[in-house]
């Protein structure tokens, strides 16, 4: 017996396109006029880029529990206590500017920011002042490593719209949010 197809009611579609309405395009801030930050200093450290439940379990033990900790924390410090040797200060610094990134420039994703960090580009200043073609380069290098890869998750690297979108967010960074 066939199925009918069931119409969604309206007010479902209208959240629907509300809420992209709200949040913008999928490549970020398209004809979007509010800033929008998926990161505050004061949310918990697990929300931070790079950072899963196993992890955040190990900051919480030694008192890292927002991304403010995150962000102000020594890595030389903090790393040996951690007691995890994939867990360094060159990692934690990678985490720092990550966190960093998402918390300053709207629209940015913690994946986005994974990339940019891992292409060499770490704070906004090194964005705004690079070339386009060279972002792009460094990040399909980066892109091609393993730990590219594991970032993101076996698929391919971001197009240069995507890419453009992120630069032109970097452009209207609040680095007040990170102070």
């Amino acid at each position: 017996m066939p199925r009918e197809k069931m119409e969604r009611p309206s007010y479902v579609q209208h959240d629907y396109r509300e809420k992209k309405r709200r949040d913008g395009n999928e490549n970020g801030n398209a004809g979007h006029k509010e800033k929008r930050f998926y990161l505050n200093l004061d949310d918990d450290v697990v929300d931070a880029p790079s950072i899963g439940p196993k992890t955040s379990a190990r900051l919480y033990k030694i008192r890292l529990n927002t991304v403010r900790d995150l962000l102000t924390c020594d890595p030389e410090d903090i790393a040996p206590q951690l007691n995890a040797r994939h867990i360094t200060a060159d990692v934690l610094a990678d985490w720092q500017d990550q966190a960093r990134l998402v918390c300053v420039v709207p629209w940015l994703r913690g994946t986005h920011a994974q990339i940019l960090v891992g292409a060499g580009f770490r704070d906004v200043a090194a964005i705004n002042a690079a070339d386009t073609n060279d972002i792009m380069a460094e990040i399909l290098k980066f892109a091609a490593t393993s730990r590219g890869q594991s970032v993101l998750r076996s698929g391919a690297p971001p197009e240069m719209e995507k890419v453009l979108a992120w630069i032109a967010a970097a452009g209207q960074a609040e680095l007040q949010r990170a102070a």
